[in-house]
C-alpha cells in the first residue's frame, strides 16, 4: 500500500492526503516546494516534503527550460551571417595578393622562354655574318629563321598576358649587322603589344637581356624610330621594374 502524506499549511487546512507520486507531481506544477512539511498520514509523522519524496522532484523542478526552437535557428543565422562576413573579407584581401602572384609568375614564363629564343638568335646571328634576320617586325615572324638555333622550342613564344595581344619586333633590325646599333642594351627588339595588368610589358633588348619593363616606357621607345629607351627609363638587371 502506498503511503500518503498531507501537506501543512501555517495558514489554512492541511492539503491531502497525497501518494508519493502525487506530491512529486504537485512540486512539478509548482504547488509544493521541498521545505514544505508533511504529515505521514498513517502515524502522524512530521517532515519536510523532501523527505517524503526524495530529491526526485526537485531535480526535475530545478531543471532549465529548452531554449525555444526559434532562439536557437536565429543564433544559427547570426553564426553563419558571420563567417559569411569574414569569408567575404577574407577573401578581400587575399585575392589581390594572388592575382598579382599569378601575373608575375606568367611574367616570369614569358620572358623565360624569350631568353631561350634569344640564346637561338644569337647563335643564327653568329652564323649570319653577325646580321639579324630578314624579318623582326614579330616573334612569329623571326621565329622560321632561327627555329633550327632554338632548342626544345617548336612554336614561337606567345604572350602570357591575360588581356591578351601578341609579342611585337623592331622593324629597324631587319637584316641588321649588330655593329649598326650604337647602344644594344637601350634599343627594344621584342615587346608585348600591350601591357599587363600591372602596367608592365616583357621585352627583350639587342644586347640580348629580357626585362620587365613599365608601360609608359615602352611607349614612349615606340615613338621614336630607333626604339630605343632613354637611359634612366630602364630598370638596372636583376632590379625589379616598377609601373608608372
Amino acid at each position: 500500500m502506498d503511503r500518503k502524506f498531507y501537506v501543512l499549511d501555517p495558514a489554512g487546512p492541511r492539503r491531502g492526503p497525497f501518494t508519493v507520486e502525487e506530491l512529486k507531481a504537485e512540486v512539478e506544477a509548482g504547488q509544493a516546494k521541498e521545505d514544505d512539511r508533511v504529515e505521514d498520514a498513517d502515524d502522524g509523522l512530521q517532515m519536510d516534503l523532501r523527505d517524503a519524496i526524495g530529491p526526485y522532484a526537485f531535480q526535475a523542478a530545478a531543471k532549465p527550460a529548452a531554449k525555444p526552437a526559434s532562439q536557437s535557428v536565429a543564433l544559427v543565422a547570426v553564426v553563419g551571417g558571420v563567417v559569411v562576413v569574414a569569408t567575404v573579407l577574407l577573401g578581400a584581401v587575399l585575392f589581390p595578393v594572388f592575382a598579382a602572384a599569378r601575373i608575375a609568375a606568367a611574367q616570369t614564363q614569358e620572358l623565360t622562354e624569350l631568353f631561350q629564343l634569344e640564346r637561338g638568335l644569337s647563335v643564327y646571328v653568329a652564323d649570319f655574318d653577325d646580321r639579324y634576320p630578314p624579318r623582326m617586325e614579330s616573334v612569329s615572324a623571326t621565329f622560321p629563321y632561327v627555329k633550327s638555333y632554338v632548342q626544345g622550342m617548336k612554336e614561337p613564344p606567345k604572350t602570357k598576358n591575360p588581356d591578351g595581344g601578341d609579342i611585337l619586333g623592331n622593324p629597324e633590325l631587319d637584316s641588321l649587322a649588330i655593329a649598326q646599333i650604337s647602344a644594344p642594351q637601350l634599343t627594344m627588339k621584342f615587346y608585348d603589344s600591350m601591357p599587363w595588368p600591372n602596367k608592365l610589358r616583357c621585352v627583350t633588348l639587342a644586347d640580348g637581356s629580357v626585362r620587365k619593363v613599365a608601360d609608359t616606357a615602352v611607349k614612349g621607345a615606340l615613338s621614336k624610330k630607333s626604339r630605343m629607351f632613354a637611359p634612366g627609363d630602364l630598370p638596372a638587371p636583376g632590379e625589379p621594374a616598377t609601373s608608372d
